[in-house]
């Protein structure tokens, strides 16, 4: 029964249908950001996300996670900067070129990106921020200069 639905439903809406199909294929296409911030940790991250024209803002705690989307179409200027920090010091930021399907980030306890052979962070996928002088885009300061 529920087949014959479906079918009448297609034939009946062609253009409703197409969209709907279009809609998902867009949104399946899309690269997506994924940070995942260790279960380790002692305290809350806040976090921004920098996308384009795009910002969001929020925090992720020990052993959660957050992500963003990047453009099905990146135009040459395109950019993506994942920012993080805590009141404790902990800094980061990583201008991100984000791979289809999915691009990973693991934070370790520290607040730094996590490179262990195990982590699946694609590193090659990164590099610093613009005008981030302080701390390098793994989450390191960087030493004093001389």
């Amino acid at each position: 029964m529920n087949r014959k639905i479906m079918i009448n439903a297609i034939a009946r809406w062609p253009k409703l249908t197409a969209t709907f199909l279009i809609l998902a294929l867009w949104d399946f296409a899309t690269p997506y950001v994924s940070v995942y911030y260790s279960d380790k940790a002692d305290g809350e991250l806040s976090y921004t996300w920098i996308t384009d024209n795009r910002i969001k803002r929020g925090g992720i705690g020990p052993g959660g996670a957050t992500g963003d989307s990047g453009h099905l179409f990146q135009k040459k200027n395109f950019f993506m900067y994942f920012q993080w920090w805590d009141n404790a010091g902990i800094r980061g930021c990583v201008n991100i070129d984000p791979q289809w399907p999915e691009t990973t980030i693991f934070i370790d306890a520290n607040g730094r990106m996590d490179l262990n052979a195990k982590g699946a962070t694609d590193v090659k996928r990164f590099s610093p921020c613009p005008d981030d002088e302080e701390f390098d885009f793994l989450g390191v300061p960087k030493p004093a200069a001389l």
